[in-house]
């Protein structure tokens, strides 16, 4: 700020805390790791003359790739617009359920790709869709209907006061885990990327094109996540691709 006011102990107490500022986020820079994957086998154009909704289906390849990652599926957070309200803004889409458990289950802790018969796939197609449209039709009801229970949560919450006791339901522990988003996600145009939300997380960014997607992926340095998150991606992205196209209705690119 050098000389921005008369007084000096003013711009003394100025610089000391920008300089404290800049070293905050250095180190908060460096402690994150991103890496882009620029997947130009197919996009959005591919996923929609499979009868398959393109945000569903890139969900799905993050639940596959977690559930391979970690070996069972996580918290994860899908950002979803509530604009058409008054003062709406966004409300979470839980993309774990018993219809995604259903398919990284069937699909496998590794990639099996060329090795199932036709009974194999066509079971796993029919979980694919099934969970696709069964996270069309929450998102469409968190978004579009007001129906989503996040923000109806955190409302709950700010509602208490300092010297009331927390409620049994913000205690409880399978209510607390589902609430520590380790997958945090986002379909955004621009794909800009984005840190986790907690220390053990991930966080995706992504933008689907007619013919490529797009995904930002970061994590905290420490973790060394991102590489074998990546790979999981791409190979979900390939494996999901070959069930679609044992469907003879599909039409390739």
């Amino acid at each position: 700020f050098r000389d921005c006011w008369e007084d000096k102990d003013l711009t003394t107490l100025a610089n000391q805390l920008g300089d404290y500022a800049r070293k905050q986020y250095q180190e908060l820079t460096d402690s994150v790791e991103l890496k882009t994957i620029v997947h130009e086998d197919y996009g959005k154009q591919f996923m929609k003359k499979a009868r398959v909704s393109p945000d569903a289906f890139m969900q799905l390849v993050l639940q596959l790739a977690a559930y391979r990652c970690f070996g069972k599926q996580i918290a994860t957070y899908e950002a979803t617009q509530t604009r058409q309200f008054v003062h709406g803004r966004t409300e979470t889409a839980r993309t774990v359920s018993m219809d995604t458990k259903a398919f990284v289950e069937a699909m496998g802790p590794k990639a099996m790709s060329g090795s199932d018969d036709t009974d194999a796939k066509e079971e796993k197609l029919k979980l694919l869709r099934h969970a696709a449209e069964a996270h069309h039709e929450y998102t469409q009801n968190a978004c579009n209907n007001g129906l989503g229970v996040d923000r109806h949560f955190l409302g709950l919450s700010l509602v208490r006061r300092e010297d009331e006791e927390t409620s049994d339901l913000f205690k409880d522990p399978v209510f607390i885990r589902s609430k520590h988003w380790r997958l945090s996600t986002s379909g955004l145009p621009s794909c800009l990327g984005f840190g986790p939300v907690v220390e053990d997380g991930i966080g995706v960014g992504y933008s689907l094109h007619s013919n490529s997607c797009l995904l930002h992926v970061s994590s905290r340095r420490e973790n060394k996540y991102v590489d074998k998150f990546c790979d999981e991606v791409i190979s979900a992205l390939a494996e999901m691709k070959g069930l679609l196209e044992s469907n003879e209705e599909v039409i390739v690119q």
